[in-house]
């Protein structure tokens, strides 16, 4: 068991959401994104691992 918090985004895909996941990454949550299409949550999804490599 991991003692690691987890968040959950919600509209992650665009506006003030993903600077929040990217703040709670580095602080050490693992991030849960959530957004209603699939291709703004991908783009999220590599700037994020772009930024922040020690994501599972």
């Amino acid at each position: 068991m991991t003692n690691k918090k987890t968040i959950a985004v919600f509209g992650a895909g665009t506006g003030l959401a993903p600077s929040l996941a990217t703040r709670f990454g580095r602080e050490g949550y693992k991030v849960a994104l959530v957004a209603r299409r699939a291709a703004p949550l991908e783009e999220r999804v590599a700037a994020s691992q772009r930024q922040c490599p020690c994501q599972d």
